[in-house]
């Protein structure tokens, strides 16, 4: 009889079960379009001066051959630094490596992190991902000869995402500023932060918190003048990462700037 009457206005001893619950499938963000090789953009990894090697460039010769057979200036047979912008891709189906992630540029593969690399960046390409951002880097192709390779250039071991307060033009080689005993207060104030480079007539002129710091010599002017003009054409602060030393006689500036100045453009 309970049992009855449990049946019938629905007693503890007969609840009605539930559906499962149904995990929410939540759809990756639409990527924005194909990035282009071109280094005149803001890449979303965080330019820098350390290397980041990538391997397999030989099995891509072509590929990156026709990167810089689009590049002016370049010569076949003639020794290449020419500054681009890569595009990183996971490829978790990779029969051969589940963590691979793939290098490409202009939208052709050039490259592959190396083994052992590559799940160091999966947290920031996750996170760029989510955002609906593709995760470019800035990249430098070196060689001569038909020999060819690719490096990025990170801020970082560990990748982390661009924040905007990195200079545009990082780089290991150190420019002296010349004319800098006239603005030896300005100097001191600026130390430790960004240098925006601007083109003043023939001239590469450094300035900081708005404020003349000297130039670069005639020599550097001439090697950097059309790079510095072009990223003002593009509509980029020219920046680049500014020491401040104690000399014999007064206080000298240098600017880090990359080495390959004269292909830049």
């Amino acid at each position: 009889m309970l049992d009855w009457l449990r049946g019938l206005f629905g007693g503890a001893g007969n609840k009605p079960q539930q559906e499962p619950r149904r995990k929410r499938i939540v759809a990756p963000a639409k990527l924005g379009p194909q990035i282009t090789a071109s280094w005149l953009q803001l890449p979303a990894l965080a330019p820098g001066e350390v290397v980041q090697e990538i391997h397999g460039e030989a099995s891509y010769q072509r590929n990156i051959l026709a990167l810089l057979d689009q590049a002016p200036g370049w010569a076949s047979g003639r020794w290449s630094g020419l500054y681009v912008t890569a595009e990183l891709i996971r490829e978790p189906r990779n029969r051969h490596d589940r963590n691979a992630v793939r290098v490409d540029a202009g939208g052709q593969t050039v490259g592959y992190l190396p083994r052992g690399d590559a799940p160091r960046f999966h947290a920031v390409l996750r996170g760029l991902r989510k955002e609906g951002r593709r995760a470019s880097a800035r990249a430098l192709v070196v060689g001569m000869g038909g020999n060819y390779g690719v490096k990025l250039l990170l801020a970082d071991c560990d990748p982390t995402p661009a924040t905007g307060e990195e200079p545009f033009l990082p780089g290991p080689l150190s420019v002296a500023l010349v004319e800098e005993e006239k603005h030896q207060q300005a100097l001191l104030a600026a130390k430790g932060e960004l240098a925006e480079l601007s083109v003043d007539g023939a001239e590469v002129v450094a300035f900081g918190h708005g404020e003349r710091l000297g130039r670069l010599t005639d020599k550097m002017c001439a090697r950097y003048l059309e790079v510095v003009a072009g990223v003002q054409e593009a509509g980029f602060p020219c920046t680049a990462r500014l020491t401040v030393e104690r000399g014999k006689r007064k206080w000298e500036g240098f600017v880090h700037m990359p080495q390959h100045g004269g292909l830049l453009a």
